[in-house]
């Protein structure tokens, strides 16, 4: 299994983080054009979906680190898998912010 990170900086004002422009590293050979956005729910959860192209059989799956606005404690979430052409949703608890945006083929 590999993965990769998506080049995300998260640019903070007050307790809020402020999504930047998210461009793929290089992907597994299966894996391509890989796209990244930052996503708020409807209670302030805030989170990230990747999207990425490939083969029929090819499947994979979006993940964040998040860090909590209170303690700037950092974990890490894993999203559904999802075959490629499908959008993979993750999300961060309420009170935190994603720092990290990876996919990881599965």
């Amino acid at each position: 299994m590999r993965t990769k990170t998506l080049a995300v900086l998260v640019v903070v004002t007050a307790a809020l983080a402020g999504p930047a422009a998210a461009t793929a590293s290089a992907a597994p050979a299966s894996l391509y054009n890989c796209t990244a956005k930052y996503v708020e729910g409807s209670l302030g959860h805030k989170g990230a979906t990747v999207t990425c192209q490939g083969g029929a059989n090819d499947y994979f799956f979006a993940s964040i680190d998040c860090e909590r606005f209170d303690n700037h404690y950092v974990y890490h979430h894993e999203g559904p898998v999802v075959r490629a052409g499908q959008t993979s949703t993750v999300w961060c608890d309420l009170n935190a912010k994603v720092i990290r945006i990876f996919y990881t083929s599965a």
